[in-house]
């Protein structure tokens, strides 16, 4: 039986969908990157509105992520990474480009 890893993915605006499901079914597919575990790819498209952002992190919080992928701006970045923190998860943000976010005394387990 292989194990699940949930990653939570959250995409402002949508536009890398397809992006993220190749990478996940890559990695889904090929037992030598990560064997037996099979990665769960929870995507959700975000807004630029903050409760809707916040309502996104909790949702993926409450469905057991061990990490946030977050592609959007350094904004919308900063408060993912400020609600996840408080539960020791870590924030993957390849777009994120604030030097201001990478206070690790803050947010030691955002990653840009």
């Amino acid at each position: 039986d292989n194990e699940e890893l949930h990653i939570g993915v959250i995409d402002h605006g949508g536009k890398f969908r397809n992006v993220y499901e190749f990478a996940f079914d890559y990695l889904d597919t090929n037992d030598e990157i990560l064997p037996n575990i099979r990665v769960k790819e929870l995507y959700r498209e975000i807004d630029s509105k903050p409760i809707t952002i916040s309502k996104t992190v909790l949702d993926l919080l409450s469905d057991g992520v061990s990490a946030i992928i977050v592609h959007a701006p350094s904004y919308h970045t900063e408060q993912v990474a400020n609600i996840a923190n408080q539960k020791q998860i870590p924030v993957i943000a390849p777009t994120a480009t604030d030097p201001m976010l990478k206070n690790m005394k803050i947010r030691p387990y955002l990653l840009m």
